[in-house]
């Protein structure tokens, strides 16, 4: 059985083989297990033909474009957790190190102390421990055996005898972190640099902002510790002979009044904590997604597709790299998240309750703030000149995002209905050239003395809501005992979400919560979690809105559905004044033309 799918940005087949005797039961291995290798030989032609990275586990590997087979007995297989490693963060992982350098030494070695001085002026320390051995590289222990068969305890002491621990005066040379082979490349190096040097400043701000809102909860719980003796020792001072009852009184309202004091606390340290997360994910952006933020394709292409040459436009479509994904947030001391494009110049800063930007009407920094301001609160209301406000609702009616300015509504409503109706001329009216398809926006001057402000308000529109409601919609229409579709269902509500005026941001964000909830309740708790138990809902959520909502497969849908406006908002309850006109204009004609019959 074969299957073509197009849910991501390459199109890919899957294909089933049935291995199983219909009369034993058994796997069937033929040959010798011969499509093991033959399947490793596919793989490898096609990652060559591709101009892919070239797996280095299995049975091939690749030298001067050729597939040589390997000797398994010598060569251990890079584990595939220190692969997604260096797929992440094309940094060198310690086992490919013990292959590449350590195993060359201890092969070479003629001694216990050639090879401990060796491995020692390469950064790689050689321990006993238990009853075998492992290669300390800087702060990672690899198992002596990964490096090669040739390096275990029993192999190494049947060559030199009985082992000899390292001096202890023999210092260990420092290692610094290496590049895999595609960022190692001189028109990838560099930007490997930068993100080498942020990823390390990132998890040391994280670090040292950790250790010190720690430090500062355990001076707070000190000092209320502190601050409950006082109050004891001054409520129960003199005698109380005679006065027991009244003692216990007062020993459990104090008490109660401390515990009290003291879960309070917990709660808003624990706030304080969860804050923290929010600010420092524990993931650190990929190598791959550093370089898709960046303008110059060159790199990226170098990096992704080594082993072939390219052809691509001039520069990278504007409304793809020209917001929010093409800045990068630097956390400073004084609670701002300052976002810049080139790494050392805040084009906007988020302090959590506005978004302040500078001085330059730059329309991608715009832009960008906008789609955080509407990640964050759904909505957002704009100050500034009216030059500011201008651009602000162009991108606003061109990327479909939400200003609550009741003074710019009727702009952005009237700018809204103009876009559609030029949709709808477009479907009709082929289109001439590119520039046809183009958004010209005026220019702005650079510079002006005044700073702009996005500030929070609570919309009336609510993504998650609409999603349920949405979601109740699809399931009444489906068959009695049919089987819902959950992933077609999210994507199905993604698209309608999408046509009701929501943005990219609030759709990924509704799904990331409802999604979950919807499955839950539709399942037993054990097949829940045996389903789903382990999947990360925020990727899924982004993956379903940019590969499908946003994407190709899902903008035929989107063209499809936008006639059915209407009939969406009143699903979500807020059909608006205009929309219901629209419905009595188009009733009053039908009746018109039924009589006219």
């Amino acid at each position: 059985m074969r299957a073509l799918h197009a849910n991501t940005q390459n199109r890919h087949v899957h294909i089933v083989v049935n291995k199983i005797d219909p009369e034993t039961y058994k796997a069937i291995q033929p040959a010798g297990r011969w499509t093991h290798k033959a399947l490793e030989r596919a793989a490898r032609k096609i990652e060559l033909a591709q101009g892919w990275e070239v797996e280095q586990s299995g049975f091939y590997s690749v030298v001067d474009g050729k597939l040589i087979e390997k000797n398994q007995k010598d060569e251990p297989a890079i584990s595939s957790s220190a692969r997604d490693s260096e797929a992440h963060t094309a940094i060198k992982s310690a086992e490919r190190i013990a292959q590449e350098v350590a195993a060359p030494i201890i092969r070479d070695a003629k001694n216990w102390t050639e090879l401990h001085e060796k491995l020692a002026e390469r950064g790689i320390a050689f321990e006993a421990k238990g009853s075998g051995a492992v290669l300390k590289i800087g702060s990672v222990v690899v198992k002596a055996s990964k490096a090669s068969r040739e390096a275990s305890m029993s192999k190494l002491t049947s060559r030199f005898g009985e082992y000899s621990p390292r001096p202890a005066e023999l210092c260990i040379t420092e290692r610094t972190v290496e590049p895999i082979e595609q960022a190692a490349k001189k028109e990838v190096r560099g930007e490997w640099e930068r993100f080498k040097a942020a990823r390390e400043e990132y998890f040391k701000d994280k670090k040292e902002s950790r250790s010190a809102v720690c430090e500062q909860h355990k001076n707070e719980r000190a000092s209320l510790r502190r601050q409950q003796k006082s109050e004891r020792d001054a409520e129960f001072t003199g005698s109380w002979k005679g006065h027991g009852a009244l003692l216990n009184h007062k020993r459990s309202v104090l008490a109660a009044k401390h515990a009290k004091e003291k879960l309070n606390l917990a709660d808003i340290q624990k706030q304080e904590l969860d804050g923290l997360k929010l600010q420092y994910p524990h993931r650190f952006v990929s190598f791959k997604e550093w370089l898709e933020r960046e303008k110059d394709q060159n790199t990226l292409l170098a990096f992704r597709y080594p082993h072939q040459g390219s052809i691509h436009g001039s520069g990278m479509r504007s409304d793809v790299q020209a917001d929010l994904r093409a800045f990068t947030p630097t956390f400073g001391n004084k609670g701002g998240v300052a976002y810049s494009r080139d790494g050392a110049h805040a084009e906007f800063i988020d302090y959590g309750k506005k978004i302040v930007l500078g001085r330059k009407l730059d329309e991608a920094a715009i832009l960008a703030a906008l789609q955080l301001a509407n990640q964050k609160w759904g909505s957002a209301i704009v100050n500034g000149t009216d030059e500011y406000k201008k651009i602000c609702i162009a991108l606003a009616i061109k990327h479909n995002l939400k200003i609550s300015n009741p003074e710019l509504a009727k702009d952005i409503e009237n700018g809204k209905s103009r876009t559609i109706n030029q949709h709808k001329q477009e479907a009709d009216t082929p289109v001439k050239n590119e520039q046809d398809k183009q958004t010209v926006f005026n220019q702005y001057p650079d510079d002006t003395s005044e700073k702009y402000e996005l500030d929070h308000i609570s919309g009336t529109n609510n993504p998650k809501a609409a999603y349920l409601a949405h979601y109740k919609d699809i399931i009444s229409r489906q068959s009695e005992g049919e089987k819902p579709d959950f992933s077609r269902i999210d994507g199905m509500i993604g698209v309608r979400l999408r046509v009701t005026g929501y943005s990219q941001g609030q759709i990924q964000s509704a799904i990331e919560k409802n999604a979950p909830v919807m499955r839950r309740e539709a399942m037993s708790e054990p097949d829940f979690n045996s389903k789903y138990g382990s999947r990360d809902w925020w990727r899924y959520a982004r993956e379903t809105t940019g590969n499908f909502v946003f994407g190709l497969r899902g903008l035929s849908q989107y063209e499809q559905s936008v006639k059915y406006r209407p009939r969406l908002m009143k699903i979500e309850g807020r059909d608006s004044k205009e929309e219901r006109l629209r419905e009595l204009e188009t009733r009053a004609k039908e009746a018109q033309e039924e009589q006219g019959r």
